[in-house]
């Protein structure tokens, strides 16, 4: 068995992309000639994450990490300090048990709340969208989506109210990506939109939380009526209003910005070939199954993956694959660079939706595709993103024929997202 200190070791330094290389390429090039292992050291000398690359090892880790909480639970330290009672910052026994709680609120009639609000919102949000103009699809999606969550996390709100919560909402979003301090040691400085201070996120995120307490305190409505019912009692006295509070900012934060940006990323790719969304408007005029369609999101999220990177972080020493890793050190499980690299998939930088069609010819190991995670604690929201991009994607297919500005990969940042380093600029026109 070999020590922690044999681990493989990249430095900051390593990892940084070469010209023409985003983080996720970086990683996969220097963690995957190291035999998809390998640990950070720090600037002072100190080992830091542990990154993970090799899918049976990604495997390991998440399903052992969900099983025997060696390798403890998903942890996001801004959501943690953002909103402690809430689901992603919950460990062990209390994160099961609420889980267990919320699950129906993602499957089956519980998502009801969340196709009542696409039903209400998507087609008016789309025919005000513009056309025959460069715009950003990602940001046309978030405006959207915003709503839709908004309404299926709180319940129909009032007009004045909504612009409110929306508002803040999205000026959160834009200071949030960079509050991230694992991955910020990994590539440290701005990424385009500048250095963001500690101060303007706490000012922005108590702004939103404040506005969705009082709503909530108000009277519970949408999925926080759900949950209200649902829940169990959780903290010696924690406040009903408090708690229902932080899930909503967990879902708020983590999967408005998934979704939206992806559903943006895939946009621009239907873009850049106008028969896809020939294709896709086609099916949705059709009664047969969307089978193209499927085969477009499953293409995207291999492309950008759900969740880029997963984060665990050990409780006691932990053994995977004969290397011992101390505790309280976090692994990252990069889900974004197993998901292209071309031992599992042909041509992986590509966008080739036909590759998840019946028969087709390119070489692809679906053990390397796991964009919401995999075990027990496999993303819990996948479900419902799943559902937002089935109903969006072909509703705007039908309404515009999209093209692309751009060509080829979008570079990305690794984030609680997929975040584009340059946002996708695409022109709608009306079919």
């Amino acid at each position: 068995m070999q020590t922690a200190a044999e681990i493989p070791v990249a430095t900051p330094a390593d990892l940084q992309p070469l010209p023409g290389e985003d983080p996720p390429t970086a990683v996969l090039r220097v963690v995957g000639s190291l035999g998809g292992i390998a640990q950070v050291v720090r600037p002072n000398g100190r080992m830091g994450s542990v990154l993970v690359t090799d899918p049976a090892l990604v495997k390991q880790v998440l399903v052992r990490g969900s099983m025997d909480e060696d390798l403890g639970l998903i942890r996001n330290f801004a959501l943690r300090a953002a909103a402690p009672h809430g689901l992603i910052s919950l460990t062990g026994a209390e994160h099961r048990k609420v889980r267990v709680a919320m699950a129906p609120c993602f499957r089956g009639n519980g998502l009801a709340p969340l196709e009542s609000a696409l039903d209400r919102r998507l087609g008016q949000g789309l025919d005000e969208w513009p056309v025959d103009q460069e715009c950003g699809a990602a940001k046309l999606l978030l405006e959207l989506l915003t709503k839709v969550f908004m309404e299926w996390v709180l319940g129909p709100l009032e007009p004045a109210r909504e612009r409110e919560l929306c508002a803040a909402e999205q000026a959160l979003l834009e200071v949030f990506h960079h509050a991230i301090p694992d991955l910020n040691q990994l590539w440290p400085g701005s990424d385009g939109e500048g250095p963001v201070s500690f101060d303007q996120m706490v000012t922005r995120f108590f702004a939103l939380r404040t506005l969705i307490s009082d709503t909530i305190e108000r009277s519970p409505q949408g999925m926080m009526a759900q949950l209200d019912q649902m829940l169990p009692p959780q903290g010696a006295g924690l406040p009903r209003s408090a708690q229902l509070t932080d899930h909503a900012i967990h879902l708020l934060l983590a999967g408005l910005d998934t979704v939206s940006q992806t559903t943006g990323l895939l946009l621009h790719h239907i873009g850049q070939n106008p028969s896809i969304g020939d294709r896709i408007a086609a099916e949705a005029r059709s009664s047969e199954e969307p089978i193209f369609t499927e085969a477009c999101i499953k293409e995207i999220l291999r492309l950008y993956a759900g969740v880029p990177v997963a984060v665990r972080v050990t409780s006691a020493p932990v053994e995977v694959r004969g290397h011992v890793i101390p505790a309280h050190r976090p692994i990252m499980a990069f889900l974004i660079c197993m998901q292209r690299d071309e031992r599992s998939f042909e041509r992986p930088l590509e966008f080739l939706p036909e590759r998840w069609m019946e028969g087709s010819p390119l070489r692809m190991d679906l053990s390397a595709s796991m964009p919401f995670g995999t075990g027990p604690h496999i993303c819990l929201g996948e479900t419902a993103a799943k559902l937002i991009m089935r109903r969006t994607v072909p509703a705007v297919c039908s309404r515009f024929r999209v093209r692309s500005l751009d060509t080829g990969l979008v570079p990305v940042l690794v984030r609680i997202v997929a975040l584009p380093m340059r946002a996708p600029r695409v022109v709608l026109s009306r079919r």
